[in-house]
């Protein structure tokens, strides 16, 4: 049976109702009454908040986020206690062994000069007694003499063989403490927890604000900063200027600048950051592009760092007339650490 036409303009309107409208029918959504009409509820007015409400709810929200934003930073400030904590463990172990090690060397130097002087003595009366035995005694003092002899060759015998043994003991003393001390040292350079502050060399051209190297120091040394440089630096460079930390103050960064390499090296005063500038401001800009990016471990973040300062290379910038720190690359310039 056809139904009237009335009853299907209300059938099409229903449909149309269902698909549209974000208030679902009762019961079964194909359902339909036996004159063909859906029955649909009415719309359900939200009450939109008062402004008091809306000032509470926002101050909830922002007293909570502040909450979470203090947790965490007291967990990673006590995480990094309890790493500078183990740092200082394993320095005052090392140099415990560290002590041991020169004192095992020390009694090392004074067995074997103890050796070399007693037996210098014994092998001076060996030669003289001999020579006397030879050159004739009478009958009467030559036995006595070569009884002697004997005597002094097995005192010989028996210091070099005592000291030989003391020396062999001591020098397993000495790898012993090496040994540990290698394991400390592996120790003392595992791989970070997760939100743990992380050293970052930035290498970088005065003049172009062009990144030589943006790399993670994982123990945070001279030598590794000196293996960076040695990679990363141009031979055109004539001078650096670095802060005062203790990479850049010790005696082989100055055999690097001065010895090998004849580059003039400027530290900025202490506690006066704005005087390597330049240098901060681009670091800042860079923690603002790792922003954007996630690491879990040092590894990824070294890929990261790298990808980064390729984007910074290859970004216009302001001081340079909006050319890239890669176009506008020069050969000779100031570089900053």
């Amino acid at each position: 049976m056809v139904a009237s036409t009335g009853a299907r303009h209300r059938e099409i309107r229903a449909k149309k109702a269902k698909t549209f409208s974000p208030v679902r029918s009762r019961g079964d959504p194909a359902s339909v009454s036996d004159a063909g009409e859906a029955i649909i509820d009415a719309p359900v007015q939200e009450t939109p908040p008062s402004y008091d409400e809306a000032i509470q709810e926002y101050h909830r929200k922002r007293m909570k986020r502040e909450e979470e934003r203090k947790r965490k930073a007291e967990e990673r400030k006590a995480r990094e206690e309890e790493r500078k904590r183990r740092r200082r463990e394993i320095r005052a172990k090392r140099a415990e062994l560290r002590l041991g090690l020169h004192q095992v060397l020390g009694a090392i130097r004074k067995e074997t000069e103890y050796r070399k002087r007693h037996e210098g003595e014994l092998v001076e009366r060996i030669r003289t007694l001999r020579r006397r035995i030879n050159a004739g005694l009478p009958a009467d003092e030559r036995k006595p003499a070569r009884l002697r002899l004997e005597g002094l060759k097995d005192q010989l015998s028996q210091l070099q063989m005592g000291s030989l043994a003391t020396v062999l003991k001591l020098r397993s003393e000495r790898a012993v403490l090496r040994a540990k001390l290698d394991e400390l040292k592996g120790k003392a350079t595992t791989p970070r927890e997760p939100g743990e502050l992380c050293p970052v060399l930035v290498v970088m051209d005065d003049r172009s604000r062009y990144t030589y190297a943006l790399r993670v120091l994982p123990s945070a040394t001279t030598d590794e900063v000196l293996a960076i440089l040695k990679r990363a630096l141009p031979p055109t460079v004539r001078y650096i200027i670095t802060d005062n930390g203790t990479q850049f103050t010790a005696d082989d960064f100055k055999g690097f600048c001065e010895g090998e390499h004849d580059i003039l090296h400027v530290r900025i005063y202490p506690h006066h950051p704005r005087e390597n500038g330049r240098c901060e401001r681009h670091i800042r800009s860079m923690k603002d592009e790792l922003e954007l990016h996630d690491w879990s471990n040092e590894e990824e973040l070294g890929i990261v760092l790298i990808k980064v300062g390729e984007e910074q290379n290859n970004t216009p910038h302001q001081g340079i007339g909006y050319m890239t720190p890669a176009s506008f690359q020069t050969q000779g310039v100031v570089c900053q650490a």
